[in-house]
């Protein structure tokens, strides 16, 4: 069907929707108790806190912790008693063992015998140390040893004074500083720390809740009922029944969204009447780091930036409820989705990110990042229009890929087509996308955590994890396609003598990519320093060769090459000619690698790969060539020191040449022997 050509009929579209609204409604236990429950999670956070926060610190007022001296205490023991919230008892036989073990006491103090005397004699000696002792199982207990050495540390500075006195030494206290704000956030368009700290993860965590069950309920419900059928024998077009099931999932997401927004602005005025009835000094306590204030431009812009937010997780997941045969199935399938907009909620844990950068032409980050920063009413107006517009257009494509899912008959009556005619029609388009769109975004998300935490043992996982194992699962579990075919695991044609010239053909690679990083790095001002910092995160100058060697040179070879000339070529639809196949894959490859400085020669060296791949059938030849163009980059960075004399650089030269023309003879050997077979 092609949706592009036929009108839309907004009156069908409406009668769908409002059918899948009022069936919602009608379920009172799914849908209406999530936007009702949505409305209390505001009072909740706000007034539930405050509450046991109260609580805490009352009790930390009344609180007496049991302090008992292990020797004669001297001085220290007047100095405690004036502390209400320390009660000073004796030892008596037991050891401060014992008294320890059985929670007699929460802590002991040894005092060393000569500090009674600190005042009297030599103020140039030195002042003995108070050792304090608790059982580390128990946290009264650590709480006791902390308040103890916080009040101690009064003491010793009192002690300073007096021995300075003795000493005849004036001390000089500095004039206190004064901290001034240059630049301070609008309260009229900021909300308050504590609701920065956590309503941008409680929307997006609403979001996913709210699109869950409309779309469970939107095909998969549809099917288990037995209305399937009868649903799609109806005038309505299967391009406005995807709209307007799509829309009421949208508006039920957007819908708890909002009811969360309504609770945490409500909220903010009955906490107010709360804190009139705590005592003055406890609510003082409570007011600075539980206080709501959320006003209303910043509700309005969230609620704008969560609108795309919520569009793209209803495609998606009414998508991946539409693949699935029954709703229990359907509900495993939102894990990994949960997983993906999970990611971007820790990326903003690594540290300070804002918009007013790359990552306002990401989408999903962009949008999370635009509600941060309105939060914290750091307003870019451009920079937030940017990433409106770039969600929105997302959110769109996406729901214009996700479409025609409606028209696939096997899908949606869970016909398990033969794997291998699905192969044959290479009919794969809409789950090449999600592929690629996966990898893409856990590049993106898990990997850059991945490398930044654990460096070299990060990349490894990134190959295994990130690139093989979503390929993997998709071509052999998912669509069960034949593992040899989708992979290209056969013997290329013209056999050893392609393996060897592809082998050979790397230090031509290596040669070309470092000439034009060089014009890259001349070009690009910065691009130097990158390399610099990439190389200290890959561990050039730290880690042992062969560790190197395996892990930037053998496993990116196997991982990468058997996604890209692997599951992705072989997943191309049959109607891409040689070079428009060439081309694709290999943009992709260079855009795989997040590098603007490493785009154009990846990208190159990613056209290469999949023409070898396509000519010799095989994804060998072009795993011995990335295997080689690693290694020796690898190589030539640590032990050359990337100082390469003009000897070498005729050697490379000539042994890429050489590989050529042994494969260009190897293959067309093979070819002519085919031809004179038939």
């Amino acid at each position: 069907m092609n949706w592009l050509n036929k009108s839309i009929d907004f009156a069908q579209i409406k009668l769908v929707f409002i059918k899948e609204m009022l069936e919602g409604i009608r379920d009172y236990r799914s849908l209406l108790p999530m936007i009702v429950f949505s409305i209390f999670i505001g009072p909740l956070f706000t007034i539930g806190v405050p509450i046991i926060a109260a609580g805490q610190v009352q009790h930390e007022l009344n609180e007496h912790f049991v302090v008992a001296f292990a020797s004669p205490p001297g001085p220290v023991a007047g100095y405690l008693k004036g502390h209400k919230e320390f009660l000073v008892v004796p030892l008596g036989e037991l050891s401060k063992e014992q008294a320890l073990s059985e929670k007699k006491v929460d802590a002991v103090i040894s005092v060393p015998g000569d500090f009674s005397d600190l005042l009297s004699t030599d103020a140039k000696a030195q002042i003995p140390t108070l050792a304090i002792y608790y059982d580390g199982k128990y946290a009264r207990a650590a709480s006791c040893a902390a308040r103890l050495r916080a009040v101690l540390e009064y003491y010793k500075e009192y002690v300073v004074n007096e021995r300075s006195k003795l000493a005849n030494i004036a001390l000089i206290r500095p004039e206190t500083v004064y901290p001034f704000v240059v630049s301070s956030t609008n309260k009229m368009f900021a909300a308050s720390p504590f609701v920065q700290s956590m309503l941008v993860l409680i929307l997006v965590f609403q979001a996913f809740m709210g699109v869950i069950y409309p779309s469970l309920d939107a095909i998969t419900g549809e099917r288990e009922r037995g209305t399937l059928e009868a649903l799609l024998s109806t005038p309505v077009r299967r391009s406005h029944l995807f709209i307007g099931k799509l829309a009421a999932i949208t508006v039920s997401s957007f819908a708890v969204v909002m009811s969360t927004l309504a609770g945490f602005y409500l909220s903010q005025f009955i906490q107010i009447k709360y804190f009139s009835f705590l005592p003055a000094t406890l609510a003082s306590q409570l007011d600075s780091p539980l206080a709501v204030q959320l006003p209303l431009p910043c509700v309005l812009l969230v609620s704008l930036m969560m609108l795309p937010l919520c569009l793209s997780m209803a495609a998606s997941a009414m998508a991946l409820a539409t693949f699935a045969r029954t709703v229990q199935q359907a509900q495993a399938y939102m894990l990994p989705l949960m997983l993906i907009t999970t990611i971007p909620l820790s990326v903003m844990a690594l540290g300070e990110v804002h918009i007013d950068g790359p990552c306002a032409f990401v989408p999903f980050l962009n949008s999370i990042v635009a509600m941060d920063d309105a939060l914290s009413g750091r307003i870019a107006p451009l920079y937030m229009f940017i990433a409106a517009f770039v969600s929105a257009v997302f959110a769109v494509t996406l729901c214009a890929v996700v479409a025609p899912v409606v028209d696939r008959e096997d899908i949606l009556f869970g016909i398990e087509e033969s794997p291998s005619r699905r192969f044959i029609e290479q009919n794969f388009g809409k789950e090449l996308f999600f592929l690629c769109s996966t990898v893409f975004l856990l590049m993106f998300y898990l990997s850059q955590i991945l490398v930044l935490k654990h460096h070299l043992l990060g990349m490894a996982l990134t190959q295994l994890l990130v690139i093989l194992l979503p390929g993997l699962f998709l071509a052999l579990f998912w669509l069960k396609l034949p593992s040899r075919a989708v992979l290209r695991l056969h013997m290329p044609k013209g056999g050893i003598l392609t393996l060897v010239g592809a082998l050979m053909l790397a230090p031509l690679s290596v040669l070309l990519a470092g000439l034009l990083a060089t014009i890259f790095t001349k070009l690009v001002p910065g691009s130097a320093a990158l390399s610099k910092l990439m190389e200290e995160y890959m561990g050039l100058n730290t880690q042992p060769l062969w560790l190197l060697l395996l892990v930037l040179g053998v496993m990116p070879a196997i991982c990468e090459e058997l996604l890209f000339r692997g599951v992705i070529l072989s997943l191309m639809p049959k109607r891409f000619s040689t070079m428009r196949r060439v081309l694709t894959v290999g943009g992709m490859f260079g855009a795989f690698h997040m590098s603007l400085l490493r785009f154009l020669p990846t990208g190159l060296l990613g056209c290469v790969l999949t023409f070898l791949a396509i000519r010799t059938s095989s994804v060998f030849p072009c795993m011995l060539l990335h295997a080689g163009h690693n290694m020796l980059s690898v190589f030539i960075a640590v032990q050359l020191k990337e100082k390469i004399g003009g000897g070498e650089l005729a050697i490379g030269v000539v042994t890429g040449l050489a590989g050529l023309a042994i494969m260009i003879f190897a293959i067309r050997s093979a070819e002519r022997t085919e031809v004179a077979k038939t």
